[in-house]
């Protein structure tokens, strides 16, 4: 099995309608919501997927500078792979954690390929329940951040966390 592409996604979705909050300099808005996708496929029809933080520089350096890198290689053999991106100069400021999001799509991969999750490939013991923190992604006001936190508790969330804006 060969790595037949490597592709990163910069995905953006726009909000219905803009979320406006004060915070201390005056207005924040946002109008949309944006990640990087980073997909690694297989002549075998088989897809590894990671995502990340939007970054154009990110995308950048995964479809320019590790995609001849990654492209012909056997999906499994990840730590050939580091060696050979890390043996190279010069080194690019982004390029560890580019490679990072290779590497999650490589694993995936692999745990694709032998049937088995990601968790046991890392080592890690596989989890029957997974506790999960609600979270805010969007500086909000106080008022804001207690309905949001009331919302996320009436839906089963035991912890929440949010960026104030302003204030308390």
């Amino acid at each position: 099995m060969k790595v037949t592409d490597l592709q990163a996604y910069l995905l953006s979705a726009p909000l219905n309608e803009p979320f406006r909050t004060r915070i201390a300099i005056g207005e924040w808005v946002c109008y949309k919501q944006d990640c990087l996708i980073v997909r690694t496929h297989t002549d075998q029809g088989l897809s590894g997927y990671a995502a990340g933080p939007a970054s154009a520089n990110l995308a950048q350096l995964i479809n320019r500078n590790l995609k001849s890198a990654v492209v012909n290689i056997d999906p499994v053999k990840i730590e050939t792979l580091r060696k050979k991106v890390f043996g190279r100069r010069p080194q690019f400021p982004g390029l560890a954690q580019a490679f990072g999001l290779v590497e999650a799509t490589l694993i995936d991969l692999r745990g694709k390929i032998e049937g088995r999750a990601a968790s046991a490939l890392l080592g890690t013991p596989l989890r029957r329940a997974l506790p999960l923190l609600a979270r805010s992604l969007m500086y909000l006001d106080s008022s804001h951040s207690v309905q949001e936190a009331m919302t996320m508790s009436e839906q089963g969330f035991g912890a929440y966390r949010f960026r104030l804006g302003l204030g308390w």
